[in-house]
């Protein structure tokens, strides 16, 4: 029987062996045009048409690279539904249809494994049960991640009062004035999370609770996923469920509660199923 590896593990290798040489391409080939123009005394123009020389290049080696990784992640992931959903996620693949997916080169030899390889893409994804999940999980927030936003918070405030007191231009007055205020509201919002010892999830067989509103059922959602959003540094993990016959939609950040979404991905998929044996047992 064949091992799998999990999706996050191959989402890594994805990241390593395809972002981490685009980077490398990127920055040797000018650097080294730059150093030869300057060594041999070339125009500078030689170094201005390195940097869309090296654009082609990281395009040509993403193009193979890409299909090669699909292949190996496609054959040694057991959930390939959840790897193109995450891979997509971490801009590692680009959507199904997506017009840059076009530019993918596909030999012979990969089109025929691809082909071996349909009817594992079409099956079901499969979930297991963690046994090692308690009965009830609870979430509260990050004490670390939120002394770290008071922290920041304090030096915003420290650089206002330094421009209001060191500064005389009007300018640099308003400036000084706008960050004493981000920096004060920040800081009151943050120190209030450090008094809230109330769990913002609650999560078990039954359903999940989040904080002020009451237990939704698992039956009752039609989808609940992790999703990252927003782009390159300012991305964020959400937990979003939604069910349109019982008007329920959350979008819960989960950068300020203490954990990861890959483990709270791992508690949701284990309730679930502890839910759905449940009402197995009890028909």
């Amino acid at each position: 029987m064949q091992e799998y590896i999990t999706v996050e593990k191959a989402i890594k290798r994805g990241l390593l062996i395809i972002n981490l040489p685009l980077t490398i391409i990127f920055i040797i080939v000018p650097t080294t045009a730059f150093v030869i123009s300057s060594v041999y005394d070339l125009p500078n123009y030689i170094t201005l048409i390195s940097f869309p020389f090296s654009f082609i290049l990281t395009w040509i080696y993403w193009s193979f690279a890409i299909v090669k990784w699909k292949l190996w992640a496609y054959e040694n992931v057991r959930n390939t539904k959840e790897l193109r959903k995450k891979a997509v996620e971490q801009k590692l693949i680009h959507p199904e249809g997506h017009i840059f997916e076009k530019t993918e080169i596909w030999t012979k030899a990969d089109k025929e494994k691809l082909k071996q390889l349909e009817n594992k893409l079409s099956r079901k994804d499969v979930h297991k049960e963690d046994y090692s999940v308690p009965k009830t999980t609870e979430i509260y927030f990050s004490k670390s991640y939120i002394y770290i936003q008071i922290i920041v918070s304090l030096f915003i405030l420290g650089v206002a009062v330094f421009l209001f007191f060191n500064e005389n231009k009007s300018s640099l007055k308003v400036i000084s004035f706008l960050l004493f205020i981000i920096g004060a509201f920040t800081l009151y919002k943050n120190f209030k999370k450090t008094r809230n010892n109330e769990p913002q999830i609650i999560l078990n067989e039954k359903g999940i609770k989040i904080i002020d509103k009451n237990i939704i059922p698992w039956n009752n959602i039609d989808e609940i996923d992790i999703k990252l959003k927003g782009s390159s540094k300012n991305s964020k993990y959400y937990l979003v469920l939604n069910d349109e016959e019982y008007h329920i939609y959350e979008e819960i950040d989960l950068s300020e509660l203490e954990y990861t979404p890959v483990s709270l991905e791992n508690v949701i998929k284990t309730y679930r199923i502890r839910f759905e044996k449940f009402q197995r047992k009890n028909r």
